[in-house]
């Protein structure tokens, strides 16, 4: 009877170590070559029937947790309730909206809406609004199974949640779906936890990392976005050569430039000489709030030098319209009523 035992427990364990073994983050693909004219970048994608350039709206959806996702749900209503009148046409004001900048609790609403258009109104409020994620989470966290996956170094929890909204909320789609539904343009934005900067899940980030979108998962771009410190971990990517033929931005180079520090411009190129430096073999991924909390430096680098600024100067905007969904709270400040300096918690909460 003995030997049994000690025989189950063997094989348990060599199970267990296997397991532990085997498990690996998604490894995001290496692009063999450069184009300029496709991936996930908003040139690529199409207008549609019922979208114009003449009046262009982004929107911009904050972090804040299930009550970011909440109040842009409510928006997204709103808009498609509201009728409006473009060049003859009566439209819905949801229809014209042409790009989507999202950090942590407001980019699931942002993905679903960019991957599923109108679904989101039938079924996005009892798959995550009124679903209990965390509780669910929670519940994987514990299975034995992948206790034995989290003792990898390379799988954490934020791989078990990506898994989980990769199954349950987003329906196992890629950056490639969102690119064939068309505007509005999604961009999910992260916090590079090693460069202390912001990241976005967008082509011309991953031309700098010689790496393709198309087949990454939406969830995982969603998880790294939402990845509250202490609580999630970071989503790793990797950063390879530059493909056969890359070319740099042109605004880069000029704008590197020491005497354009303080411009907006001069930061977006450090922002993107961190993934040409192949030194930094490895991105390491955090909630997008770190770096900037309502979603709004995505848009104004389009303003600045892409694909807004390329409209308006060729006078294909005759009106922009730019929406931020705020979800932070204005609390009462109580910590300037104590003397005792607020602990580690207070100080995660608030950060």
């Amino acid at each position: 009877m003995k030997r049994y035992i000690i025989a189950a427990a063997v094989v348990a364990v060599v199970i267990a170590v296997s397991f532990a073994g085997c498990s690996h983050y998604t490894v995001n693909e290496r692009n063999p070559d450069f184009d300029a004219e496709s991936g996930y970048r908003f040139d690529a994608l199409d207008a549609g029937p019922d979208n114009s350039d003449a009046l262009f709206i982004c929107l911009m959806f904050s972090g804040g947790g299930t009550r970011a996702a909440v109040l842009s749900y409510g928006i997204m209503e709103v808009l498609r309730d509201t009728v409006i009148r473009v060049d003859g046409r009566e439209r819905r004001l949801l229809d014209e909206v042409d790009c989507i900048s999202s950090v942590s609790g407001g980019s699931f609403t942002a993905a679903y809406y960019g991957l599923f258009r109108d679904r989101l109104f039938n079924d996005f409020r009892e798959k995550f609004l009124e679903r209990d994620i965390q509780g669910r989470l929670a519940r994987r966290l514990f299975n034995p199974v992948n206790l034995f996956r989290l003792a990898s170094p390379y799988f954490s929890r934020t791989d078990l949640a990506a898994e989980l909204y990769d199954r349950d909320i987003f329906d196992g789609a890629g950056f490639n779906d969102l690119e064939s539904g068309g505007r509005p343009f999604v961009i999910l934005n992260a916090t590079n936890l090693g460069a202390d900067r912001r990241f976005e899940f967008t082509q011309e980030y991953f031309d700098a990392m010689g790496s393709r979108l198309d087949s990454y998962q939406v969830a995982r771009a969603v998880a790294a976005s939402s990845a509250f410190p202490f609580l999630l971990t970071p989503v790793s990517l990797e950063n390879y050569p530059v493909a056969d033929g890359y070319r740099e931005p042109w605004w880069y180079k000029n704008a590197l430039d020491p005497e354009n520090w303080i411009t907006p411009r001069y930061n977006a190129a450090k922002n993107l000489a961190v993934y040409l430096d192949k030194g930094n073999s490895h991105v390491h991924l955090m909630d997008g709030g770190l770096s900037d909390n309502i979603g709004a430096r995505a848009i104004m680098d389009a303003f600045d030098r892409g694909f807004i600024r390329t409209r308006i100067n060729r006078g294909e905007i005759r009106r922009l319209v730019l929406i931020v969904v705020n979800a932070r709270t204005g609390g009462e400040d109580r910590l300037s009523r104590s003397e005792k300096p607020p602990g580690l918690i207070t100080v995660a909460a608030k950060t």
